[in-house]
């Protein structure tokens, strides 16, 4: 890494990230504030629900190769500080800051 500051982006990525941290390393294929899976129905039918949010990473995170982490409905998606996760995350796990 070029600093203490830095961000690794390592290879292909897609990003849209509200809070950039320091530390933090996104290996390639990592999909950052994606659309997210939002559904409800109206009249009898499925309607897609804008996905407004944004995501956040907290420091020293690593997101290894292709998961998608996607960004809220309406509030913020937040990656904790040390948080490493890998392609085989599920994208339901909730992710929080680890004890001191």
């Amino acid at each position: 890494m070029a600093g203490a500051t830095a961000c690794s982006i390592r290879g292909p990525t897609s990003r849209s990230v509200a809070s950039p941290a320091i530390r933090v390393v996104l290996q390639a294929g990592a999909v950052i504030g994606s659309d997210g899976f939002g559904w409800a129905f109206l009249d009898g039918r499925l309607v897609k629900i804008p996905q407004i949010g944004i995501v956040t990473l907290g420091d020293d995170v690593e997101i290894g190769p292709t998961p998608c982490i996607d960004r809220a409905q309406t509030g913020v998606t937040s990656i904790g500080e040390g948080t490493k996760i890998d392609n085989l995350m599920s994208d339901r796990a909730q992710l929080r800051d680890r004890e001191a």
